[in-house]
């Protein structure tokens, strides 16, 4: 499915061999950790493609990226979704953030909690740095705890204007009015499957990770994605004049497009990154041309 787009800043599907430290990003600007400690990928578990990365809950098993312009996300949209398989309710973690644990150069956090008043997920921000005494949203009690362990749960953090929504599974688990709220210009390092030097880390597996900036992916209930995010492709072309362009699928010969366009160039985004099959047809009906042309990112 789409979703790798211009507002993508990150975008790690985990994917590779058992034991491999490699973690690619597949943004449109990649970005490489600056380390990870003895984080891992595991091939039996993934939620898509053919692994996902292991935490221990450990201060060693984190991801640590150096800070940039495209995880300060100010007073802007954003979104931070991924999914996360924890194989232990009854332990404390924090999931991915961007913080600092002397509480002098904060900026937000994601969390669960196991205590008898949380057992559920819960989220923090600063906006002077400091860490808050509480969180600002919260899933309801019990909410967390409820689900199944070892079970993949989709979880997104949202920003949308003066908004910011809490999802578990598509469902909204708490909102919050930040109004104009601007978000502590963070220069910690940005981190999953913990934060800083904290020892509270992620218990279990994360599976493609993504944080968007720009945008709110999501401002109501949604089916949470059912593969993996891709980019899109684009097939360009230039007309001499008039002309009926048909686009079909190599797989199953189905026609994803079919339009007369103008004289002038043409483009055409798909996310199959097959080759597609592409016919031009004059206004009456006169085939000018027919053939392979293979999809190129943009």
């Amino acid at each position: 499915m789409a979703g790798n787009d211009s507002y993508t800043k990150l975008l790690l599907h985990f994917d590779g061999d058992n034991d491999s430290t490699v973690f690619t990003d597949s943004s449109a600007i990649p970005k490489s950790y600056i380390s990870r400690g003895n984080t891992v990928l595991k091939t039996d578990q993934k939620k898509f493609g053919t692994a996902s990365a292991y935490f221990n809950g450990g201060v060693d098993y984190k991801i640590r990226y150096a800070d940039h312009e495209d995880f300060n996300f100010g007073s802007g949209d954003f979104t931070i979704d991924f999914w996360w398989r924890h194989n232990d309710r009854t332990a404390g973690t924090d999931i991915t953030s961007h913080w600092d644990a002397d509480g002098v150069d904060s900026s937000w956090r994601i969390n669960y909690s196991p205590t008898s008043n949380d057992q559920c997920l819960r989220v923090y921000y600063s906006t002077d740095g400091t860490n808050p005494s509480s969180e600002q949203m919260r899933g309801p009690q019990g909410s967390f705890f409820t689900a199944q362990e070892d079970t993949w749960v989709h979880i997104a953090f949202v920003r949308n204007g003066s908004t910011m929504y809490l999802f578990q599974d598509g469902a909204i688990m708490d909102t919050h009015n930040c109004g104009s709220a601007t978000l502590h210009d963070c220069s910690s390092s940005f981190n999953i499957g913990g934060y800083d030097t904290h020892i509270w880390g992620t218990r279990g597996y994360i599976d493609e990770f993504r944080v968007s900036k720009g945008i709110a992916r999501w401002t109501e209930a949604f089916t949470p994605p059912t593969e993996a995010y891709t980019a899109p492709h684009t097939l360009s072309g230039q007309l001499n004049s008039e002309a009926r362009v048909i686009i079909f699928n190599q797989s199953d010969w189905s026609i994803e497009d079919d339009q007369v366009r103008p004289a002038g160039s043409w483009t055409y985004n798909t996310t199959d990154s097959t080759k597609a099959i592409v016919a031009f047809k004059t206004s009456d009906g006169e085939g000018i041309a027919y053939g392979n042309l293979t999809p190129a990112a943009p």
